[in-house]
């Protein structure tokens, strides 16, 4: 993969490795220890597969560090530094009438009431953009 962008060097990518490492659905996910993994490691095996794509020379990526909106947590665990992450996203899906079911909220949820509007997560980073 690295031969190849390399290789395309005018055309810039970005890459989200790990995305919402914050859960528990994807291998590399950490929550509540996950596989055995946690947020140190998350951070770990973010900077080195940059560190790798830096040393052979890759210089066309741009690295997404994107979380999972639904956790309670401020992410700052597991963020890998402003050296390692060029931007930020967070994905945050609006389950509405459709699973999980909540009698509590059946109504489609307002994207205002959600983390993604009130910046959760921006306090680990700041000065990186944070698209929505």
């Amino acid at each position: 993969m690295a031969t190849g962008l390399k290789s395309i060097s005018a055309v810039g990518v970005d890459i989200s490795f790990g995305h919402e490492g914050n859960g528990d659905w994807f291998t590399w996910g950490y929550l509540n220890g996950h596989n055995g993994n946690s947020p140190a490691l998350y951070k770990q095996a973010f900077q080195y597969v940059v560190d790798k794509f830096d040393g052979w020379g890759v210089t066309n990526v741009d690295w997404v560090w994107s979380v999972n909106a639904s956790w309670q947590d401020d992410f700052s665990a597991s963020y890998p530094g402003n050296g390692y992450v060029d931007r930020m996203g967070m994905n945050g899906f609006n389950w509405g009438r459709r699973w999980p079911i909540d009698p509590n909220n059946p109504q489609w949820d307002d994207w205002r009431n959600s983390r993604i509007s009130s910046g959760a997560g921006t306090a680990s980073a700041p000065t990186r953009p944070w698209p929505l």
